[in-house]
């Protein structure tokens, strides 16, 4: 992650933030399972195949955010700010929510402090 803070004038702050994630993972293929086999045997209404289990655990996700803020004080007690982000999500693999795409987000506030 990385953040620019510039202040043009006292009361002007601007804030210029990234971000750069990315995930990828996976668990081991079970070794014996066995016993845990033999248990739901006795659950003759279902059919268990735990051999490729390990595979649905695949992890591969990258996510880019990239926010512009500014922030303006009125007075001693007020500020106004407003902002403008932008995110990428990448999911690679089918296993988890496929959510991948773009999201472009405007925010806008006044804050008070006493």
């Amino acid at each position: 992650m990385g953040v620019i803070n510039y202040r043009p004038l006292e009361e002007l702050n601007l804030t210029l933030s990234g971000s750069y994630t990315t995930s990828d993972g996976g668990m081991d293929a079970l070794s014996d399972y066995s016993a845990l086999c033999n248990q739901l045997t006795d659950m003759v209404s279902y059919s268990y195949d735990l051999s490729t289990v390990h595979t649905y655990s695949d992890l591969d996700i990258t996510q880019k955010e990239v926010s512009f803020q500014a922030a303006y004080r009125l007075d001693d007690n007020f500020t106004l700010g407003a902002g403008i982000s932008y995110m990428r999500y990448d999911d690679s693999e089918p296993y988890l929510y496929d959510g991948s795409g773009d999201v472009y987000y405007v925010s806008f506030g006044l804050s008070y402090t006493p």
